[in-house]
Order: structure tokens, then sequence, then C-alpha cells
């Protein structure tokens, strides 16, 4: 990001000289129980591989991100560089998993609780 630099050499010194703020908003016991849900049923080298997301309701906020498939350029270790929880688009897999279809009920149930009708 030319933010951090002119050039690739400039983002390159300031990385490396540190001093860097980074913030986010995973939160480290969420991050855990992530990473424990994803790979307490499913194996790395599992044909499928499973991922947890969990996101703050009203603000979006990603408080964790895992998968059973460990980060990495190993294939023999089956290790990725793939976030299957995303898109292609967003730097995933062609193969990550959405939510989709699984959220629906909840999404219902919600409506029907605030009164709104299944029309």
């Amino acid at each position: 990001d030319p933010v951090f630099g002119k050039t690739e050499e400039d983002r390159a010194k300031l990385w490396n000289l540190g001093g860097l703020t980074i913030r986010t908003t995973l939160d480290p016991r969420a991050q855990r129980a992530a990473n424990e849900a994803a790979t307490a049923k499913v194996n790395k080298d599992d044909k499928f591989a499973a991922s947890v997301v969990q996101v703050q309701p009203g603000s979006g906020k990603i408080l964790s991100m895992g998968q059973s498939r460990p980060y990495g350029l190993d294939q023999k270790q089956n290790e990725t560089v793939l976030n299957l929880s995303v898109s292609n688009k967003m730097g995933g897999s062609t193969y990550g998993f959405q939510v989709g279809s699984t959220f629906k009920p909840f999404t219902a149930a919600a409506a029907l609780e605030k009164g709104i009708g299944p029309e």
C-alpha cells in the first residue's frame, strides 16, 4: 500500500524498522474457540475442511476466523495459504465456505420474533 511509502523498498524499510501499530477486532478467546471448533471434528488431512467465523452483531467486526487446514506452504502437511472462510475475490478459495442457507433459519426466527410475518 503506497500509504506506507512511495516505493516497495520504502515500504519494506518501514515494516522492518517496526513501530507500526496494528489494530484488530480479533478477540483472543474467540479465536482460540474458533480454532478448537474448526479442528475438533475435522482433521487437517481430511478430504473436506471446516471453517468457523464469529462476527459481532451490529458492528460487523470479525471476532475470530479459524479453519481446519493450517496456514502454510507445505502441501504434504495439508497446509494452505487460502482463507477458506471468504470468497476468491477477498483472497480466499473458489471453494470457500459461505454461510448461505445455514443463516436462513436464524434470520427467519429473528424476523418472526420482531413481528415480521413469513410473507
